[in-house]
């Protein structure tokens, strides 16, 4: 198994980044970690996956009902 970081952006915000650019919405997620954790290692991540939950169908916005 692998250490991982996970985060979650909800409500208003998740609406905003679900209408803005992926790249962008990368970087403003790892700057925010790297300033959470005092680190720049947070800015360039080994792996980094994201889901719009927003734009999945099924989900109705939601990664669990």
């Amino acid at each position: 198994s692998y250490p991982a970081l996970v985060g979650l952006i909800v409500g208003d915000a998740a609406r905003l980044c679900s209408k803005s650019d992926e790249k962008a919405v990368k970087q403003a997620v790892l700057h925010h970690f790297a300033e959470m954790f005092d680190s720049v290692l947070a800015l360039e991540p080994e792996y980094y996956i994201s889901k719009d939950w927003i734009k999945e169908p099924y989900s109705e916005g939601s990664a669990s009902p």
